[in-house]
């Protein structure tokens, strides 16, 4: 019994902190103006000096689900169907962004509201940055696989959209490293393309970012930025199919050997 109690104790004393270690957050930023960083693991409502929210946070499985029923930022009216991580321990670790559409206004309220009659000047720029700590590497080699799509309705104009994804392994929300998937794009055609980067071994805690970078983005309905998303999934390498052979072929050839002794003496038998 003391030993089961010594079990229980230690068991839950390892999830407090596991969960202690699980961040997962998100910030927008345009032109000079950059948002408090928003806490995704229990999404509410808030507001303020140009922006405002309400959304709320579910659980399915693993995975930690986010979503904005209203998101305006420094005239940017933004839909986010869901954000989404599987942290902390997830294995695969990952981090999604499902789908993303944005309208920019010419001008926004004290909400961020935006509208085309008076108020603040909105920015041709626009940053979405969210980014969960906590998840867990396995002893093995692996590589982060980023999927990336997008698109542009409407009068094409100039100007590009960068999106980025990087693993850090200081396990830092928004985290830099060396670490990185990039897809830029300009605004006349639709793009997509999945990005592999190889990372390093070893075990601990790493963190996961996913950054979405527009510039000169234009104004009103023909320049709606539409069927966005952004997957960051971090695999194991598969093994090599020599070694998976050789690996198979060991206890088989044992088998074979004493299979062929085994032949050998029943044939002197007879």
């Amino acid at each position: 019994m003391k030993f089961i109690r010594a079990v229980a104790v230690a068991a839950a004393l390892l999830v407090g902190v596991t969960a202690s270690q699980a961040g997962f957050e998100i910030k927008f930023q345009s032109g000079s103006n950059t948002t408090p960083n928003v806490s995704l693991m229990s999404l509410g409502s808030d507001s303020g000096a140009g922006w405002s929210y309400s959304g709320s946070t579910s659980s399915s499985g693993s995975n930690t689900i986010a979503q904005f029923s209203t998101l305006n930022i420094y005239g940017y009216s933004i839909d986010m169907v869901a954000v989404r991580t599987n942290s902390p321990t997830g294995n695969p670790g990952q981090l999604k962004l499902s789908s993303l559409t944005i309208k920019r206004h010419t001008y926004f309220d004290a909400s961020g509201v935006g509208n085309e009659s008076g108020g603040t000047l909105s920015s041709s720029s626009l940053q979405i940055a969210f980014s969960a700590d906590g998840y867990l590497k396995p002893d093995v080699n692996r590589y982060m696989k980023t999927i990336f799509s997008g698109q542009f309705d409407g009068a094409a104009t100039t100007g590009n959209a960068v999106f980025t994804s990087t693993y850090d392994q200081s396990n830092t929300l928004f985290g830099s490293s060396s670490y990185t998937a990039t897809k830029t794009t300009d605004y006349n055609n639709p793009f997509s393309g999945t990005v592999f980067t190889t990372l390093p071994g070893g075990t601990g805690a790493y963190s996961l970012t996913n950054v979405m970078d527009f510039t000169n983005f234009g104004i009103g309905d023909s320049h709606v930025f539409s069927s966005g998303t952004i997957d960051t999934l971090i695999l194991p390498v598969p093994a090599p199919a020599g070694l998976v052979l050789v690996a198979l072929g060991i206890p088989a050839l044992g088998l074979l050997r004493r299979f062929t002794r085994k032949t050998a003496a029943d044939a002197v038998v007879a």
